[in-house]
């Protein structure tokens, strides 16, 4: 069996609170019965995250969160995951807001004298 769309933004709003934790996917997963499709469950949630890391990671100049920028960000997520729904990708920017004030990636502000 092959997870379902809604599985998939189901078990990815378990598993990232501010940022990813496995013991709530694995809490949901079993919550929820998906034992069967756990292995693809989980699969898709690590290749997910890694790649929202690197893409912001290899921003050049920093990561602006203009809202050009977000919708960039946004299709590049579908490209890549197409079963995320409105909910899954607010969680993913949730997440990846955090990732960049944690880790210094914010573009910096320019100052105008």
């Amino acid at each position: 069996m092959t997870p379902t769309p809604q599985m998939l933004n189901e078990a990815l709003c378990a598993f990232i609170c501010t940022i990813p934790d496995r013991d709530r996917l694995k809490a949901h997963v079993s919550a929820n019965r998906l034992q069967d499709v756990s292995k693809e469950i989980t699969a898709e949630m690590n290749t997910l995250v890694k790649n929202a890391e690197d893409y912001l990671w290899n921003f050049p100049g920093g990561v602006p969160w203009t809202d050009e920028f977000k919708q960039v960000y946004r299709d590049h997520l579908l490209q890549s995951y197409p079963w995320l729904d409105d909910q899954g990708v607010k969680i993913i920017f949730l997440f990846s807001g955090w990732l960049c004030w944690h880790e210094g990636l914010n573009a910096p502000e320019i100052k105008h004298s």
